[in-house]
């Protein structure tokens, strides 16, 4: 939700006045100079004397040595102003005096920090911010929040703190979980400490050229399993590279490629992984001649495109008197010669990594033929503006796999495509003279494919407009006191439901079928009734969603490790379902409001594999519950796991407490049978064993993926006292 405070933050700061109702002043002010400069400070302007967690009157970013503020007309006000590695300053000023003010920062102490992986590699470009503990009764909004950035070898420097303070440097990275490490500042002098990530590891290795020397400036792509998210990197001068980091066990597909040495085949890798070799296959030199099949005329201007499974690459020929000559990667599988006024001519299921030359011959490309026409609504016979209309398919690829039937269609749908003008009007070339099928497409309209004939020209094509996206509920979600909330949406109707994020505005506003639906909303500041709507064809239903922030709950954590955090979930018993998430806190006290009233669990998981649950109840009596979460057990259960025939299964042993409010936990089973369990709490388990099973995946064109199955190949109980060994026997796999 830091994004919707983030937006509730600046919609306050431009109706300060009008929310106040107070007369203002204007008050002038200037920085004295310092190292850091007078750029971009924010500053806050609170009631004097300042009450605990105060909200500030407004807040201004200042980017010049003298500015002006507005303030509300009292006798004395208190700023507090936030210059990134500087100390925060809290001053009083006199409202009423004509006299400039004077703002001075003090530098404070530095933190000087190493940010390391798991497997102990330098991380670079990590985010890192800081909580301001030293302001603890100003309530500073997410926006302003300054942040650092580790360098190349992990190094980082935080200025602007406080000796003998205590704070948490969060970091943010893009594969892995965001991790909080606590520290003490000195009372005198800088402070240098080394922060490792407790789950994150680098993939890394080295890309060779088919004579199997080092390369320079291949590009190194991983693609997750079973996603599609992709990073890269650039081997260096010694052919060396760098991917990550990740979270730990997360499988990749590699590949690496250079534009005059080829690609090496895809490789699977796991994070972790220290010593990967990535060979490429080298290039092969492609000749041929292109010409038009009606004239026998050489062709100038064309394009070759030489497609792989996991790539492609675009050779442009302008003015070439109709010769192809190329040099493309050895692992290329389909080459395509395209003309802007001819038919695309394809090549497919090639195989030339045995070769050194290979001749594609005389092609000879077709003259395309050129359709045009308008696009109009059905109903009004207006024409239809910005609609799409391409060529979706004709039989180019009657003998091909599915794999190319569908990579050309997908190819010739953005090559062979036309965007309609205010007239609605299209030129769709170049098309084959044989029977193909278009396709039409327009926001808000119906899309259509339409078969056109091998002698058409011409073609009008009418969209009927979508139905539905005139049968709408939209409306507002508000709290007690008219203010606008955003939050999250629920609609559930006969045919499901759908949630949806509705910004700070308040509005919403859904495209429905015809029926009968219930309406929820659920908000940081409490959750609304459910309503009841039924909506017509064509009819829109305006409908308030009122919040009340009724129902909190508090609560404490102790006991997590360093860089341990936990994710809190707040289950409704009576809803079914989830109604808040706090994601990724530390030891301390947490609060949240507005969950509702009824019977409610807790779940709590830590970044480490440690879980709680607890249960509690909040009515309208009491409205406010307190929860005690323990995490200091330290008792230890660790031992073997084997089958009857001496072999170890693969996968986790699960610890799972049998008294409500103890630490449950698990560990996976390393390679010689063994476990630990570390972090529970004396007491009664039931200890489960789970075996996992991969299985690889193939697809046609040789790529795939691993997936898995997790099964219960035993549980037993056990009672756990300090240090405690427990060896398990299995039954048969």
């Amino acid at each position: 939700m830091k994004q919707l405070g983030f937006l509730l933050s600046l919609f306050l700061l431009f109706l300060v006045s009008p929310v106040q109702g107070e007369d203002t002043t204007t008050l002038h002010g200037r920085f004295a100079t310092n190292e850091n400069g007078a750029p971009n400070v924010w500053i806050g302007v609170f009631e004097s004397p300042m009450r605990p967690s105060a909200e500030a009157w407004s807040w201004t970013q200042v980017e010049s040595t003298e500015f002006t503020l507005t303030v509300p007309d009292a006798e004395e006000i208190q700023l507090v102003a936030l210059q990134k590695d500087s100390l925060p300053l809290v001053q009083q000023i006199s409202s009423g005096s004509d006299e400039p003010f004077v703002l001075e920062f003090q530098d404070g102490i530095s933190l000087d920090g190493t940010l390391l992986s798991t497997d102990g590699i330098p991380v670079a470009d990590a985010r890192l911010t800081v909580d301001r503990n030293d302001l603890p009764n100003v309530r500073i909004p997410d926006h302003i929040e300054y942040s650092w950035t580790s360098d190349a070898d992990g190094r980082f420097k935080i200025g602007g703190l406080s000796p003998n303070e205590r704070y948490e440097i969060q970091t943010e990275l893009p594969f892995i979980q965001d991790e909080r490490f606590p520290v003490r500042m000195p009372e005198n002098g800088n402070y240098r400490q080394e922060f490792r990530l407790s789950d994150a590891y680098f993939v890394l290795g080295r890309v060779m050229d088919p004579d199997l020397s080092s390369l320079q400036h291949a590009t190194v792509t991983s693609q997750f399993i079973p996603d599609e998210l992709k990073t890269t990197t650039t081997s260096d001068a010694e052919g060396e590279f760098q991917l990550g980091p990740f979270a730990r066990n997360k499988e990749m597909w590699l590949v690496a490629t250079h534009d005059e040495e080829g690609s090496s085949p895809r490789l699977q890798a796991t994070s972790g992984e220290h010593d990967i070799e990535l060979t490429l296959g080298g290039m092969v030199q492609v000749i041929g001649t292109v010409i038009d099949a009606s004239t026998g005329d050489l062709i100038d201007d064309f394009t070759l495109l030489a497609a792989r499974a996991d790539r492609s690459r675009t050779y442009p020929y302008i003015g070439s008197k109709g010769e192809i000559s190329s040099r493309v990667d050895s692992r290329t599988t389909a080459l395509i010669v395209d003309s802007d006024e001819h038919n695309a001519h394809f090549i497919v299921d090639l195989e030339l990594e045995s070769v050194d030359e290979y001749d594609l011959g005389v092609i000879a490309l077709k003259p395309g033929r050129e359709l045009t026409g308008q696009v109009l609504d059905a109903s009004t016979g207006n024409p239809v503006e910005g609609a799409t209309v391409s060529l979706y398919h004709h039989d180019w690829a009657g003998d091909i796999d599915l794999h190319w039937h569908g990579f050309i269609r997908s190819l010739l749908s953005y090559t062979v495509e036309s965007i309609t003008n205010e007239e609605g009007e299209y030129s769709l070339k170049p098309l084959p003279d044989e029977s193909v099928r278009i396709s039409a497409r327009a926001w808000e309209y119906v899309s259509q494919e339409l078969e056109v004939g091998e002698a058409a020209t011409v073609l009008d094509i009418r969209l009927v407009h979508r139905k539905s996206l005139k049968t709408r509920i939209r409306g507002r979600i508000e709290t007690g006191t008219g203010e606008p909330v955003g939050g999250m949406l629920s609609i559930q109707g006969d045919r499901g439901s759908t949630r949806s994020t509705v910004q700070d505005d308040g509005l919403f506003d859904h495209a429905v079928n015809p029926g009968t639906y219930k309406v929820r909303a659920m908000t940081d500041q409490g959750n609304s009734d459910t309503i009841t709507v039924t909506v017509n064809e064509d009819e829109t239903q305006e409908i308030t969603l009122t919040v009340e922030s009724k129902g909190r709950l508090s609560g404490n954590i102790s006991g997590l490790w360093d860089g341990e955090l936990v994710t809190l979930s707040v289950f409704s018993e009576v809803e079914r379902s989830t109604v808040r998430n706090i994601y990724r806190i530390g030891n301390g006290e947490f609060h949240t409001a507005g969950i509702g009233f009824g019977e409610f669990t807790l779940n709590a998981s830590s970044n480490r594999g440690r879980e709680q649950v607890r249960t509690f109840e909040l009515s309208a009596g009491s409205g406010e519950a307190f929860v005690e979460l323990n995490f200091t057990g330290d008792s230890r259960l660790y031992g073997s796991v084997r089958f009857p025939d001496g072999s170890f299964p693969k996968g986790t042993v699960t610890a799972m407490p049998k008294q409500s409010g103890s630490t449950s936990s698990s560990s996976e089973i390393n390679d010689d049978g063994t476990y630990e369990i570390r972090g529970l709490d004396d007491g009664e388990y039931t200890v489960r064993t789970m075996e996992t099973e991969e299985i690889a995946v193939t697809n046609p064109d040789g790529s795939g993926f691993k997936t898995g199955t997790s099964t219960s190949v035993g549980q037993v109980d056990a009672v756990v006292r300090g240090d405690t060994e427990l060896n398990i026997e299995l039954t048969s796999p």
